[in-house]
């Protein structure tokens, strides 16, 4: 059993980003006994963000493998795994990594335990639509391609609404920190503060607006123009020409519109 202590010291490590030091204590604990799972995963998400991709893949598969009877923690090393391996082009094995990590993570986690780079579980829905969509771009068939497409676009959906409930349970904790606040009455009488709230939640979360504009994308591809545009329209509706993805969404929008004349 790894002592908590160095654990914790690899952990700050991985976080400012120092990721060959932390690899190199990993490996170091690696040549005298059996790692466990966490480091495992650790390891792997080292060597991914080194972009080696081979090795990264093998000590996730081994961290899977080790943490098992603790399946719930697993799932974010199955999430890790899958965007590996979307990555290396193995695009049915990401897939199934993908599905086990968003099973796994519809169950309870452990809130104690240390996690580095873990996607919830909208992120993973995102993940798996864009392997989708990445294989029906491969897809012969066009029935399977089709069905393919319409998987994407499902998670696609439930990404962005699984981010947009949470979103919303957000601006609602913060109107009540609002409405207990001594001055809080006053803002209440310059309009909805809820909307207020929540449309800035939106503008600051760039991932809100990702979702929502790739879920138009993914509408785009498989030709239903109209709904791309509508959702595409909606989601530059939250920011303006200073947010970061201000260009990138109207050009998006501007193509979309030509190919709907």
């Amino acid at each position: 059993m790894q002592n908590n202590r160095i654990k914790k010291k690899i952990y700050e490590k991985i976080v400012k980003g120092h990721l060959d030091s932390a690899l190199s204590k990993i490996k170091q604990i690696e040549k005298k006994e059996a790692l466990d799972w966490n480091l495992m995963y650790w390891a792997g998400l080292c060597l991914y963000l080194k972009k080696d991709l081979e090795p990264a893949c093998c000590y996730f598969e081994k961290s899977i493998k080790a943490g098992e009877p603790k399946n719930q923690c697993v799932a974010a090393v199955y999430s890790a795994l899958g965007i590996a391996q979307q990555e290396k082009g193995e695009l049915n094995k990401a897939i199934i990594s993908l599905n086990k990590s968003i099973d796994l993570r519809k169950k309870l986690i452990d809130p104690n335990t240390q996690s580095i780079g873990e996607e919830d579980l909208q992120s993973a829905h995102h993940s798996l639509a864009t392997t989708y969509s990445l294989q029906a771009d491969k897809e012969k068939d066009k029935e399977q391609a089709i069905e393919l497409d319409s998987l994407a676009l499902d998670h696609f959906f439930q990404a962005l609404k699984l981010e947009g409930n949470d979103l919303e349970e957000t601006a609602q904790k913060i109107v009540n920190r609002i409405s207990r606040s001594p001055d809080g009455h006053k803002l209440f009488g310059k309009g909805n503060v809820e909307t207020i709230v929540l449309n800035k939640l939106r503008y600051d979360s760039g991932r809100f607006i990702l979702f929502m504009s790739n879920f138009a994308a993914q509408f785009f591809k498989i030709g239903e123009v109209n709904e791309a545009i509508k959702w595409m329209e909606t989601a530059i509706g939250y920011i303006d020409k200073d947010h970061e993805h201000w260009l990138s969404l109207n050009q998006a929008l501007k193509q979309m519109k030509q190919e709907d004349e």
